[in-house]
């Protein structure tokens, strides 16, 4: 029997926040009171050091992993790391040099031939609507109020929009309670949890998609790499990973106050149903093709 081998493997980083990871294996283990200050304060010096000290006396926030990521103190015994971004690529390659880093694009399950009305069909959608769809756990993070708002702003211009929630989460009761209180309940649906296979074409209803991550991990969105391998375009926050997408696949939702307007603005233009849209749809499928090395869909 052999004992006492460390053997480094490559490290797989589907975000680069690794905060949350590195407190789960720590707080409460017996023994292991001193390991989250040391990993903190080896990531991020002496400020790491005392936001280790104040969680212990109860104080933390909400943004602490997203400030102290914690990601080099998983690094020193990877043999390389595995991203899905250049982004991502360029900040471990700045923060270990020398480290063998792979770029590999997030893979998508072809959906296939896909009957896209009948798929509306199915989840309650009219012909009329322009239908948005966040497709996945509903949590406050993902950006649901900026949503509610700007489904709001383009009803208010006139765009038959209707929200589509498919998925589930501990928000989701507060997501439809607040579209009650601005007025728009009419106008959003849910699906819930729906079967693998109708899962995998539910994308396809949508004119639009939506991902928006706030605060953005630095994660590269499978609910986003679904919308486009059904040729479905997605609005997603424009922050760091998700710059690197064709705009014309991926329309940008500015972070911070004009959220709403920007979502408003691009689904007026998916009502107007021209040339620009159907561009739209032909870019989503060959953008997830350009960033998966010309192999998209797995």
């Amino acid at each position: 029997m052999v004992r006492g081998i460390l053997v480094a493997v490559p490290l797989s980083l589907h975000d680069l926040v690794l905060h949350h990871l590195l407190v789960e294996a720590t707080a409460g283990v017996v023994g292991e009171d001193g390991r989250l200050e040391k990993r903190l304060s080896d990531a991020h010096g002496d400020r790491g050091a005392a936001l280790a000290r104040a969680r212990r006396l109860g104080q933390s926030g909400p943004r602490d992993p997203f400030l102290f990521p914690a990601r080099t103190s998983f690094l020193g015994s990877a043999a390389g790391v595995i991203v899905h971004s250049h982004w991502a690529k360029e900040l471990i390659e700045q923060e270990r040099p020398g480290l063998p880093i792979a770029r590999v694009g997030l893979p998508a399950i072809d959906p296939g031939a896909v009957d896209r009305a009948a798929v509306r069909d199915r989840l309650g959608l009219s012909g009329d609507d322009v239908v948005l769809m966040h497709l996945g756990f509903m949590t406050p993070e993902k950006g649901l109020s900026e949503i509610l708002a700007g489904v709001a702003a383009a009803i208010r211009t006139g765009v038959p929009v209707r929200l589509m929630l498919v998925g589930e989460g501990g928000s989701s009761e507060a997501v439809l309670a607040a579209a009650e209180k601005i007025g728009i309940s009419d106008r959003v649906s849910t699906a819930g949890w729906l079967p693998a296979d109708d899962f995998l074409c539910a994308p396809s209803a949508a004119d639009l998609g939506v991902v928006l991550r706030t605060p953005s991990a630095g994660e590269t969105s499978a609910a986003a790499v679904r919308f486009l391998a059904c040729g479905t375009p997605v609005a997603v926050g424009g922050v760091k990973q998700f710059l690197e997408w064709p705009e014309t696949a991926a329309p940008r939702i500015t972070p911070g106050p004009s959220a709403a307007a920007d979502l408003g603005r691009i689904l007026a233009e998916a009502a107007a149903l021209d040339d620009r849209w159907t561009i739209r749809r032909i870019a989503a499928v060959s953008a997830l093709l350009r960033m998966n090395g010309g192999c998209g869909c797995h």
